[in-house]
């Protein structure tokens, strides 16, 4: 009877000497990670850096929402042009000048005063913005494009162009690259 004893013994004894299981490793490393998220949020609220990185985060919001609008309007806009007249084939410039479907001339460049990359048609050997154009025709899509620090346009050919356009705030700046063919190119005047 001894001797059943201590092998009862000796198997209870076996049942605490088993070792961690990779899903109690994984709900500790789980609990430590929300505990350090924690406190990381609560010493961002004690010492004002919480809410920077909010309002960085809003901005960021904003600034990439007008972004995307913007190279959305560019590319349907360039997409109904017919033919890139500057900058020439292989070199980049700060505005494009390009003819439109209804061979109107068109300019589009960075009004650096007011922070926006505007559209400009060509009336009477002027340039003219195509937002006061637009109360007098209701056909005419002006790009307006908000909190823009800088655009390039590189011609790749005269029916294609490479855009780069920068859109920032006093928080955040954000850039956008995109290739925009022109899809109306056979319809050249």
């Amino acid at each position: 009877m001894a001797v059943t004893m201590s092998r009862r013994n000796h198997k209870d004894h076996e049942g605490y000497q088993r070792g961690v299981t990779l899903i109690e490793i994984v709900v500790a490393m789980g609990l430590l990670t929300l505990l350090m998220g924690l406190l990381w949020f609560l010493l961002g609220q004690f010492t004002g850096r919480g809410q920077l990185s909010v309002a960085t985060g809003a901005s960021r919001a904003i600034v990439q929402q007008q972004s995307r609008l913007a190279i959305r309007k560019l590319f349907h806009r360039l997409q109904e042009a017919i033919q890139i007249l500057e900058p020439p084939v292989g070199k980049t410039a700060q505005h494009l000048i390009f003819r439109d479907v209804l061979n109107r001339t068109v300019r589009l460049q960075l009004d650096a005063a007011n922070g926006q990359l505007v559209s400009e048609r060509l009336v009477s050997g002027n340039y003219v913005g195509e937002r006061e154009l637009e109360q007098d025709n209701p056909m005419v899509k002006p790009i307006r494009v908000p909190f823009c620090e800088s655009v390039h346009f590189t011609t790749l050919g005269p029916t294609a162009a490479f855009v780069t356009l920068t859109s920032a705030d006093k928080h955040v700046a954000d850039s956008f690259m995109s290739v925009i063919y022109l899809s109306n190119s056979r319809l050249t005047l």
